[in-house]
């Protein structure tokens, strides 16, 4: 079956921050297709069929799912379908979050779900209630005021910021109900009420435009963490696999300050050696050792680029206690030297 292909270029002005709301009220039929980045998929209403080159799925309100770069997908048999199709760059994920990605949460509903979608059957994707769905769409509300601040900003290359008003905004209401997760209700009957830090500021009449890129990330953040949470939280059909590998991948990402041995890490999820091996093979195509060592080399990278550390430091705080040896998976990795990619990137 033939396919579109799409590309950044064309969805993402703002090269400072590829991130992008799409609302499809309705969604309309779309032949299969792939892009160059990622997809968080949060259903409204209606239903319809999500299909890929194996597989079809039936889709309704509350589903939530992501779909990677690279991967085929599209719509039909559509009856009503809302969403919100929020877009970014796979390197948004990896910018350092401080301790979202040692969530197994995150690693469930933006990793492993995905991979695992076809033979789950669907099954195990993220489901959210009424409630939970009425808080992202605020969320998802108040990160598009602020990707919209970051347009206008886009289009001003030549000179200073235009101040533009910000606009009326309703309190975010929220109820803590049922563990930690906030649960939005209406105005009146919330025991817990959290109001708009702009309300609280008087943005209402304020003119400003500086701190979008910052604000929009920050929300696009909080509705990762959200997510991350109810995924941990509730008990999915079919989920109970994605959540022991979710705990294994954030126990890795916690630990990058050192190496690991294979006995650990089979001994901490209560599998054999050999059935690791394939429960990593399967969905991060290579062994529970290479991907923790990739990880390791990916927080060099940060530190690298972000940090005043020498190499000798570097190399020690991501688990080489040999930085001849981490010079030369890094060099295996990255093509480059250490030293030669901290004066490549310096002032970036």
């Amino acid at each position: 079956m033939a396919k579109n292909n799409l590309l950044s270029r064309d969805f993402f002005d703002d090269t400072l921050l590829k991130l992008r709301v799409i609302e499809r009220n309705p969604q309309v039929p779309f032949p299969l297709h792939s892009h160059d980045f990622s997809e968080l998929v949060i259903i409204l209403s209606g239903i319809g069929t999500h299909f890929t080159e194996g597989a079809e799925y039936r889709v309704m309100p509350g589903d939530v799912f992501v779909i990677e770069n690279g991967f085929s997908h599209g719509f039909k048999n559509l009856d009503n379908l809302r969403l919100y199709n929020i877009i970014f760059a796979p390197q948004i994920l990896k910018q350092v979050f401080i301790d979202v990605q040692q969530m197994p949460g995150y690693h469930a509903v933006f990793t492993l779900e995905p991979r695992l979608r076809e033979s789950h059957n669907f099954e195990s994707r993220l489901r959210i209630n009424t409630e939970q769905l009425q808080y992202c769409e605020q969320l998802i509300s108040r990160l598009i005021t602020e990707l919209s601040y970051t347009d206008s900003q886009t289009s001003e290359r030549s000179g200073t910021n235009k101040l533009v008003p910000f606009p009326k905004r309703q309190p975010l209401v929220v109820q803590r109900s049922q563990g930690s997760i906030p649960r939005p209700l209406g105005r009146n009957g919330a025991t817990c009420v959290a109001l708009d830090p702009g309300l609280a500021l008087g943005y209402d009449t304020f003119h400003f435009g500086n701190g979008s890129r910052a604000l929009a990330l920050a929300y696009f953040i909080e509705l990762i963490v959200y997510l991350s949470r109810i995924y941990t939280q509730e008990n999915f059909d079919g989920s109970t696999e994605i959540i022991r590998m979710a705990e294994l991948f954030a126990f890795l990402q916690t630990h990058l300050n050192r190496s690991i041995t294979i006995d650990e890490i089979a001994a901490r999820s209560n599998m054999s050696p050999s059935t690791l091996h394939r429960a990593f093979h399967r969905t991060v195509h290579c062994s529970p050792i290479e991907y923790h060592l990739q990880l390791r080399i990916d927080h060099a990278l940060n530190l690298l680029k972000h940090s005043r550390m020498s190499i000798s430091q570097i190399s020690e705080a991501s688990g080489f206690s040999d930085s001849n040896y981490f010079s030369r998976q890094f060099r295996k990795r990255i093509g480059m030297s250490p030293r030669e990619y901290k004066k490549n990137t310096a002032g970036e």
